[in-house]
């Protein structure tokens, strides 16, 4: 939805011809060339979405009256470079929330997301998956500073100068706004490619996960017999297509929900939580059984949507809501109810 979108502003073309443009080409490309097209294509996709930032925030820095320094001046006197907040708040978000929470959903990205772990797996060597994580890191922190500034300088090139953005013009439409408005043409282009890249790779990995999930974990252990590598890529092949018609499906719903940010966050909290969780019980406990961790995941998927839509929450808190509470209630209720299948196991085995 948030590429399709920043292309609908940039060309005027229709949201939904756009969303069922970008959805035909993820899957498509997806499908043909599996984990091996995904990974080159987010290659390119990262160069051109650096180089784009990269550009936009020089930009900015040209554009705003008195430079970097007064994007900083202007940014700080409305406070938003007050970040050293240690004080706990429901509704906002402080430095001591997002400690927690960002701790507890990176163990979930690079300890349990599919998406992640076929990525580690696909490297040839422990070693290269450590020096590739290790990267990714310090990468990841340059991104989100490069991401950071662009947002600031946003806000200095409204409030700075005479560059006003037209009223009823949401959150969500402000940065393909300013790439369409104020970059030259051909780079805007490039800029939008680059915003576009960053949504695809999210897309393509996604439903290819999904895919390699269903055919691994569950096709195969279901059906008992062996069947040969060609079928098992042909089912992959339609179950990326599949996915790919619910992904486009679901853009077309997040359409209708407001605020992008908060409602992603709401749900990444709600439903991947509950993996995290997963994958905890059977690591750190014994008596941990799958009906006490779906009990826990029901009721905190049910709290954190509650949350999301009935309180003033920030969406921060989510993640970790999510997390501990599957945990807790699943391994309380596996107690009560436990199940009739024993294991000697090392928990640590799991």
């Amino acid at each position: 939805y948030a590429p399709a979108l920043a292309l609908s502003v940039v060309t005027g073309i229709d949201l939904a011809l756009t969303i069922l443009f970008m959805g035909a080409m993820g899957t498509l490309y997806t499908a043909l060339g599996g984990l091996a097209a995904v990974i080159w294509t987010d290659v390119v996709q990262f160069i051109i979405l650096v180089g784009g930032g990269i550009w936009v925030a020089a930009t900015l820095a040209l554009d705003v009256p008195g430079g970097v320094t007064e994007i900083f001046r202007v940014t700080r006197e409305a406070g938003h470079l007050d970040i050293i907040d240690w004080a706990p708040s429901l509704t906002e978000m402080t430095l001591f929330v997002v400690m927690i929470s960002y701790f507890i959903q990176f163990l979930h990205d690079y300890g349990v997301d599919q998406v992640t772990v076929q990525r580690l797996m696909a490297t040839p060597t422990l070693g290269g998956m450590a020096r590739a994580t290790l990267v990714n890191s310090f990468i990841s922190v340059f991104v989100v500073g490069l991401l950071a500034f662009i947002g600031l300088g946003l806000y200095a090139y409204v409030n700075v100068g005479d560059h006003p953005f037209p009223d009823g013009l949401n959150r969500d439409e402000i940065f393909p706004y300013y790439i369409i408005h104020a970059l030259p043409q051909g780079i805007s282009g490039l800029v939008i490619t680059g915003v576009f890249a960053a949504a695809m790779s999210s897309v393509d990995s996604g439903i290819n996960s999904l895919s390699t999930i269903v055919v691994n974990d569950f096709v195969k252990p279901l059906r008992g017999k062996e069947m040969d590598e060609g079928s098992d890529v042909l089912l992959a092949r339609i179950l990326v297509v599949l996915f790919g018609g619910f992904a486009v499906g679901v853009a077309f719903f997040a359409s209708t929900i407001g605020d992008m940010i908060k409602t992603t966050q709401g749900f990444l909290g709600a439903f991947s939580g509950p993996i995290l969780a997963l994958f905890l019980l059977g690591i750190l406990t014994k008596r941990a059984n799958f009906p006490g961790w779906l009990a826990g995941m029901v009721c905190s998927v049910g709290v954190v949507l509650w949350l999301q839509y009935n309180t003033d929450v920030h969406f921060v808190y989510f993640f970790p809501i999510s997390t501990i509470g599957t945990f807790v209630i699943g391994f309380t209720t596996s107690l009560l109810f436990p199940s009739s299948i024993q294991t000697e196991s090392n928990p640590a085995d799991v």
